[in-house]
């Protein structure tokens, strides 16, 4: 059973236009919502909270329509959000126990729970909390409900690192219990780590769904400086090449167990092997949009930023196939696979 379902969603705010939208969640589990800052997250949020309506498609909760029954539906979510929108002059114990009341539930237990758990300092109004305890307000009001979904914007604006810890702890106890949880992030090593399965949203849309049930590890990058290396060492256990040159760099999401044995056999002494940051990610799936995932192509992209205001950003590729460099120029990536399509045909 799926608990949330966007269909075939765009959305118009100013400037801003998010591209046709398709998720799926099922009931159960973590979903992570993967972009950088202005990618549409939070708008996808607020679609299906109800603040925004779509322009076109349909967006259903528990099987409800999230427009009609949202009222209904928002009885069973707990909401941690980005920013605190909490009135200074209201009590922090009130304002917990007017969210069990709003849930028709009565759980005083959990409130004192959580508020240890956390080890929020409380105060007599909200204005006279820490901007860290404000924080933590926030996120014992998102879950002191039990809701059946949870729902966080940003989790990584809790600057506190051992908060973040006991966050993610606590939201995989609740749903071992039966809570499913969607997450939006900028962190993709968190989101990797917690998350059943991801959504990459990127320049207003979703370009790929990524399954973790099976990832080996979480995504790494390798870097070296040695040119005599072998590179089809690396790509023949589906690394994949980012660039080289002066240094050269593979992108890797499978077994590490089969890195290490290809860095041993390459023999190669300076290289690092590091997390990979959502950026290049970001950049290997737009890869794969653009050029496809040919082995026998060594593919150099990056998305140009023009120097003159009155000029758009563009794609340039360069594939490289069998001694032939195509070099294609585009602002938009369908147009570059298509040039591409036809340059190598």
């Amino acid at each position: 059973m799926n608990i949330i379902e966007f269909n075939n969603v765009t959305k118009n705010v100013y400037n801003f236009k998010l591209k046709p939208t398709y998720i799926k969640m099922k009931k159960g589990e973590i979903l992570g919502i993967v972009g950088k800052p202005g990618s549409g997250k939070t708008t996808l949020l607020k679609l299906l909270l109800n603040f925004y309506r779509p322009k076109t498609g349909d967006i259903t909760v528990f099987g409800m329509d999230s427009i009609r029954d949202s009222k209904e539906i928002k009885k069973n979510i707990g909401v941690i959000p980005q920013s605190n929108w909490f009135d200074n002059s209201a009590r922090p114990m009130a304002l917990l126990k007017n969210t069990l009341r709003t849930r028709r539930t009565k759980n005083n237990g959990e409130i004192d729970f959580l508020i240890d758990y956390f080890e929020m300092k409380l105060a007599n109004k909200i204005g006279n909390l820490s901007p860290l305890d404000r924080r933590k307000l926030a996120v014992i009001n998102g879950l002191v409900s039990n809701s059946e979904l949870i729902i966080l914007d940003e989790p990584e604006s809790i600057t506190d690192s051992k908060s973040r810890v006991k966050l993610y702890d606590i939201l995989e106890e609740k749903n071992r219990e039966g809570a499913s949880i969607l997450i939006s992030t900028s962190n993709l090593k968190e989101a990797q780590s917690i998350c059943d399965n991801i959504y990459y949203l990127h320049n207003r849309e979703i370009i790929e769904e990524e399954d973790q049930s099976n990832k080996l590890s979480n995504d790494k990058i390798l870097k070296y400086y040695d040119k005599d290396v072998d590179k089809g060492i690396f790509t023949g256990i589906g690394a994949k090449l980012v660039r080289s040159g002066n240094e050269t760099v593979f992108y890797y999401n499978s077994s590490l167990d089969l890195l290490a044995e290809a860095i041993y056999k390459s023999g190669l002494i300076d290289f690092s092997v590091e997390d990979s940051t959502l950026n290049e990610k970001l950049t290997i799936i737009e890869k794969d949009i653009v050029l496809g995932t040919d082995k026998n192509e060594e593919i150099i992209f990056e998305k140009s930023e023009n120097k003159k205001p009155d000029e758009p950003s563009s794609y340039i590729v360069e594939s490289k196939v069998e001694g032939s460099t195509i070099v294609i120029k585009s602002e938009d990536m369908e147009e570059a696979q298509e040039a591409r399509n036809v340059d190598t045909n």
